[in-house]
C-alpha cells in the first residue's frame, strides 16, 4: 500500500520525482527530487512551489485513509491505530556523493532491522 502511494507522488507533483526508496515494517525511507535532479545536484535553484512537508503531508494522509478503509472491510474494523507519527526527518542532499551515500543506506536499510531498537516491539 505504501509502495503504491509513493509511485503516485510524481503524478500528484509532476515537479516531484521519486527516487531511491524502501518500506520497513514500522518506518519508510525514501528520496524525492523537486525538478531535474541532475540540475538540482549542481545548482541552489528553486524549481518548484511544492515544498516537502505538502508532499510528505499528502502522502501520509493518502495512505492513512487507505489504511482506514482496509480496516473498515475486515475484522479489525472497530480498531483505531494511528499509522503515522507526527514528525519525519528530512535531509537536503547537496552532491552526487551524499545521494550515494544515502540510496546505499536505504538500500541496506533492510539488514539492519534486526538490531533496530523498535524490531522486539513490531511483534508484541
Amino acid at each position: 500500500m505504501l509502495e503504491s502511494w509513493w509511485c503516485k507522488i510524481p503524478v500528484k507533483f509532476p515537479s516531484v520525482q521519486t527516487d531511491a526508496y524502501i518500506v520497513m515494517p514500522n518506518h519508510i525511507h525514501g528520496i524525492i527530487f523537486f525538478g531535474d535532479k541532475n540540475e538540482l545536484l549542481d545548482s541552489k535553484a528553486v524549481v518548484s512551489n511544492i515544498s516537502v512537508p505538502r508532499v510528505v503531508q499528502w502522502f501520509k494522509t493518502m495512505a492513512a485513509n487507505e489504511y482506514q478503509r482496509r480496516l473498515k472491510d475486515t475484522a479489525r474494523s472497530g480498531m483505531v491505530c494511528r499509522l503515522w507519527q507526527r514528525n519525519y526527518y528530512e535531509h537536503v542532499i547537496r552532491n552526487d556523493d551524499s545521494l550515494a551515500k544515502i540510496r546505499e543506506y536505504i538500500m541496506n536499510n533492510p539488514y539492519h532491522w534486526f538490531d533496530d531498537e523498535n524490531y522486539a516491539e513490531s511483534f508484541s
